[in-house]
């Protein structure tokens, strides 16, 4: 829920007793690089151990918008622990393939726009509510900011029924 000013503001300016409406608001948005000077943390999540693995990314620079996340065990050429969502948005859930695995992990992540970041040895103890550092991030993405910057720009009506369509597209 957005507070009765900042939903004026985003109404344009409307009286904010709009807030108290229903509705759907013509809305434009669109991404802007974030330009982290530290590295991406990963955290583990609580619980985690050789038998389960769940953890999350933070400070994770450009869109913050993560595709990919898998590990390997030390000395294994596949990163063959593919993490996923589906353990719940706000984690990443990592798939164990065979039996118990032990540390240290390599970590490769992918961002959204493509770019790949790898690691070798940067998860090294599999208990929960840790933090690592990754020991690198991903850069801004050139051109971002600028104005219409296909297609990271979107706007919003009331009949995309919440889906995101490119500015200037059908």
């Amino acid at each position: 829920d957005l507070n009765p000013a900042a939903f004026g503001d985003v109404v344009g300016g409307s009286d904010s007793n709009m807030a108290a409406t229903c509705g759907v608001i013509k809305t434009k948005m669109r991404r802007v690089s974030c330009d982290f000077q530290g590295n991406i943390k990963i955290r583990s999540k609580s619980g985690t151990s050789g038998w389960w693995y769940g953890l999350h990314l933070d400070d994770v620079a450009g869109y913050g918008a993560v595709s990919s996340v898998k590990l390997r065990e030390a000395g294994n050429d596949m990163f063959d622990i593919v993490c996923d969502k589906s353990g719940g948005p706000s984690y990443w859930l990592c798939n164990i393939p065979r039996t118990q695995i032990f540390p240290p992990l390599d970590v490769s992540i992918t961002d959204s726009a493509g770019r790949e970041l790898t690691r070798n040895n940067v998860i090294d103890n599999l208990d929960g509510d840790l933090t690592f550092d990754f020991g690198t991030n991903f850069g801004a993405i050139l051109g971002s900011s600028r104005g219409r910057n296909f297609p990271n720009f979107f706007e919003f009506y009331p009949q995309d029924r919440g889906r995101a369509v490119p500015a200037g597209l059908p």
